[in-house]
């Protein structure tokens, strides 16, 4: 191409390497947070009221435990990671390996209370024995979303959006997938495991392309000074924990209450 050629599309590559990033992060973000909707939907559809009520109202629990264990520290990895583009991807991916660190550990905690307290949790916020089974999904759940959360916030502050559009895609497509065939041919039961072995894909889907970067961050994380990254961490991650800790249980408060009504599961599955 002539030199005149080039100068005439110049503007054109520019528009197209702004609008390009732009559009997978729509992507991205719409792939990523209609999982829990498009599943939610297909549920309702697929499962009686009673069934759909003990579904919904288990996943209100389990949304709310996440963001307990997550305590912001989605919000501050992608700032913290999207700080630390100018100092190269080893500061990034050691701020990330710092992040899942923080998180898995305080989410498999909960995870492992769950797996032996939910019959105590069924009685102590639905005061009903019919959550009992329902609430043991959240042993895999919690610490599955909680892993989603921050690897999503890794890539979005390393502005992979292509990487975390496909990542949706697939993640949400086989989540969906799995609910349906268990909402289909089982109770609420069959489908909050697979909604929970549906947010496992997901973190997967979201953490493998970290992977290896990952692993290399491991190897000089001693000398890099895993204290202070989990310090810069915490600062920004205080704020954005009160504000979603604030709004985020409001849902799930209100399935719990209108579960301990006369016909609980029903009044929550119609809310």
């Amino acid at each position: 191409m002539s030199e005149t050629g080039l100068k005439a599309t110049a503007p054109y590559r520019q528009h197209l390497s702004r609008t390009l990033p732009f559009a997978f992060h729509t992507l991205s973000f719409l792939a990523n947070r209609s999982a829990p909707f498009i599943a939610a939907f297909v549920a309702a559809r697929l499962l009686g009221v009673d069934e759909f009520g003990r579904f919904a109202a288990a996943v209100g629990v389990f949304m709310t435990a996440t963001l307990v264990v997550d305590l912001g520290f989605a919000v501050s990895t992608i700032h913290n990671v999207a700080k630390g583009r100018d100092a190269g991807c080893r500061q990034q991916y050691r701020t990330a390996l710092v992040a899942l660190i923080l998180c898995l550990t305080a989410s498999g905690i909960l995870g492992v209370i769950i797996a032996f307290v939910h019959t105590d949790l069924a009685a102590l916020i639905f005061n009903s024995a019919a959550m009992v089974e329902p609430l043991a999904a959240g042993a895999l759940f919690v610490p599955a979303a909680a892993v989603f959360a921050i690897a999503t916030g890794v890539l979005q502050g390393m502005r992979r959006f292509a990487v975390l559009a496909a990542a949706g895609i697939c993640g949400t497509a086989i989540h969906v997938t799995l609910v349906a065939m268990a909402a289909l041919h089982g109770d609420a039961v069959l489908a909050l495991w697979a909604a929970a072995t549906g947010m496992a894909v997901r973190a997967a889907a979201v953490a493998l392309p970290l992977a290896r970067g990952l692993v290399l961050a491991a190897q000089d994380l001693w000398t890099a000074g895993a204290k202070s990254e989990a310090a810069s961490l915490v600062r920004t991650a205080i704020p954005a924990s009160v504000a979603s800790l604030v709004f985020a249980p409001v849902n799930a408060v209100l399935l719990a209450t209108l579960f301990r009504s006369e016909g609980g599961a029903a009044e929550a599955g119609a809310f």
